[in-house]
Formats: structure tokens, sequence, C-alpha cells
């Protein structure tokens, strides 16, 4: 959010096809308000759902469209308990100078019908354009905060369906809060997911980052691209913060930390990802993680003490539910897995298998293998002996030595 808009236009990577039909879409509402649409965009945490909502605001921003406004609500909404409360909140965001806070949530609502209409023509009447797109970060965390019945819900379903003035431009980690047939709120969004990075949007990501920082990425950096998208799984927050592990070697330690912290703002989430697994799958994401990837199914049978048909079944969980992904050898017929999000396995590998892990670069041990020379492990690890860092010293010499 506080980026500039020429520094989220420089380093947008991977979104330009999206961009480009949601922009489609804003100008079709505009000139058609009779077509009435709203866009949802779903993807795992990391995936770059906030950073599109931003890429949208700086375009609309740089390129406006006639008769178009946008609004780009906080990423949290503590204050909206009511749904009233968010029709509000748009309204004080109209005036992207405003210095008004907005009112605080009220203890009792009790006449929320009359509030919806008050506040609705409020909001209609203070529009000076023809469409307002509004940008709403976790729309499904906001629809059980201040939608809890189906009066509620009906009323949101109405706008939705019949004011050509508005256009909800939401996103979530998953969409099926509109995907139940009984829920009044039952398919009134288009659908898109965010992709994940190949390793061609890795190496434009690079390119871009290195040129924001007035250089060029090497052949040899741009040769790290394999084994730096292999790492983020795709995940562009990932390879956002990793980027200057690749471009800036002075100090790993530098990415390792920011690694970190990337991980920890996400520990809710991926407590929540390894919950929704069941029981025996579970046993199996376990043995899949604590006894090292990629594996077979019959490894995992093995690890286990199973058979390969006792587990299949219990394993195709992960794999429909995209924890993982296979792969296969040239020229072999056994298919081999690993956890597709690998933050999400440095965030296992940190809280359960090496809890109190106390080199700091243990978190990004997988990426350093892959992108240090030899000779670069050695350095920094005489470095980090210098320095009194010994368990991060430790870390690279074992690595050099494998």
């Amino acid at each position: 959010r506080e980026m500039n808009d020429a520094t989220v236009l420089a380093l947008s990577t991977g979104r330009s096809a999206l961009l480009a039909d949601l922009l489609q879409t804003i100008e079709q509402r505009s000139i058609h308000p009779g077509q009435i649409s709203h866009w949802l965009i779903t993807g795992p945490r990391g995936a770059g759902k906030s950073y599109f909502l931003r890429l949208l605001q700086a375009t609309l921003s740089t390129s406006p469209l006639p008769n178009v406004q946008l609004v780009l609500l906080p990423e949290e909404l503590p204050n909206i308990f009511a749904p009233h409360e968010l029709l509000a909140e748009i309204s004080r965001l109209l005036d992207p100078s405003t210095q008004h806070a907005g009112t605080a949530s009220r203890w009792r609502v009790d006449n929320t019908g009359q509030l919806w209409d008050e506040a609705l023509a409020q909001l209609l009447n203070s529009l000076k354009v023809p469409l307002l797109v509004v940008g709403i970060e976790n729309f499904d965390a906001l629809i059980a905060q201040a939608f809890s019945n189906d009066v509620d819900n009906s009323r949101l379903r109405h706008l939705m369906s019949n004011q050509p003035r508005l256009m909800f431009v939401a996103t979530a980690v998953q969409g099926d809060f509109d995907e139940q047939h009984k829920q009044r709120l039952f398919r009134q969004f288009e659908h898109r997911s965010l992709p994940r990075w190949t390793p061609a949007d890795h190496r434009n990501y690079l390119g871009k980052r290195a040129r924001q920082q007035g250089g060029t990425a090497t052949a040899q950096q741009l040769n790290r691209i394999d084994a730096y998208s292999r790492y983020t799984g795709g995940n562009a927050r990932a390879a956002a913060v990793l980027a200057a592990t690749i471009l800036d070697v002075d100090d790993p330690l530098d990415g390792a930390d920011d690694l970190d912290a990337a991980i920890e703002k996400m520990s809710d989430y991926y407590r929540a990802l390894i919950a929704r697994i069941p029981d025996n799958t579970k046993k199996l994401f376990d043995a899949l993680v604590r006894g090292g990837e990629p594996a077979s199914q019959t490894e995992l049978a093995e690890r286990t003490g199973a058979r390969q048909s006792d587990i299949s079944r219990a394993f195709a969980w992960l794999v429909d539910n995209g924890y993982v992904n296979e792969s296969r050898e040239p020229g072999q017929k056994t298919k081999n897995y690993r956890v597709l999000d690998r933050l999400l396995v440095q965030f296992y590998r940190m809280r359960y298998l090496h809890p109190g892990q106390r080199s700091r670069l243990a978190v990004m041990a997988d990426l350093l293998a892959d992108t240090l020379s030899f000779s670069d492990k050695w350095q920094f690890a005489r470095r980090y002996v210098g320095r009194g860092l010994e368990p991060e010293a430790q870390t690279l010499v074992e690595l050099a030595l494998q």
C-alpha cells in the first residue's frame, strides 16, 4: 500500500492479461450500465491478491477511464460489523484527501433496513461518476463479520444484482461462499484465480528488481532462477522477499530475516491449512515433509508402515486440494510428489520439525544450497565465524560439504 504508483507498475509481473480483462469489463460496465458484473479474485496467501488491487488502482490513477472512479478499502475492516457500515466506509473514502477517520461501529443495530437505505442513498448521491469500482480484500471475512444472516445477505445480493453504479472487485483465499446454491450470494461474482508464477515470471521479476536498483541481472543470477522458482513454489510474496537474496549476496541473513517475517505473518493461515487436512491424510503430509521431498506414494507408504493401496485414497486428497503436485523424471514411470507451497514447508519445518533452530539460515537452506557457489558458501561461513554467528556459519559449511 505504501509503494508509489510508478513502482507498482514497474514491478508488476505475470498479471497483464488478467488486468487487461478486468479493465475491459470495467469499461464495458461504464458504457453499458445494464451489464452488471462483479469480480472475485482468489488465490492462496502470498499469491499477490493485494498487489493486484493496488495495481488496478495505480493503473486507473495514471491512465484513468472516463466515467469511472475506484475506491480501495483498507486491507482489513475492523470497524464494519453491520451492512450499512460498509456503505458508510465506501462513502468516507470517496475523497482520497479526506482526513475524516469515520465513525465507530454501533454497539447495537436494530433498524438495519432503514440504516442500509440511508447509507446507500448517501453513497449514490456522493458519486460524481456513472460507475464506482470498489476494491475489497478478504471479502469472505467481511461477509461473516457484517452480513451474518439471510436478510443482510439478501440486501447485498439485491444491491449487487440491481445497482448499475457500483462494481465490486473483491479478493478471498477461496470463493466457496459464492458457490453454495442455498446461500443468498450464490454466483454473484465472476471468479478469477491468480496463477502461480512460472520460472519465466520469476526471471522477469528479477530483471525488473535489478533495473529498479540501477543495474541488470547477471547471467549467474538468472541461472539461479530454476532453484529460485522451485523454492517459492510460484508464491509471488516469497519471490519478492527473496529477490534481494539473488540480486545481492552481501549477506543472506537479510533475506532469511525477511523470509522469517513473511512466514510469521502467515502463521495463522498455515495452521488453518494444516488443521483442514483429514487425520489420515495429515499423516501422509507429515511423512512427506519429515522424510524429504520429492517422494513417491510407495515411499510414503513405507514411511508410514502401510501399503500403497492403503494410502492412495487419503493421499489423493492432497493432490485434489492443491497441497502437492506431481512430477515424473524423464524415462521413469514413477510419479514423485512435493508440497506446492514452499513457505508452508518452511513453516512446518520451523514449527514442528526443528523448533528453536538456532541458525537463522536454516529456513532457506534449500535455496542457498542451489544458488550459492561452493566458494561463496565458505566465504560467508568465514564471515559469520568472524562475527560470532557460529550456527549460521555451520549451516553454510554443511551445505558446502554436501
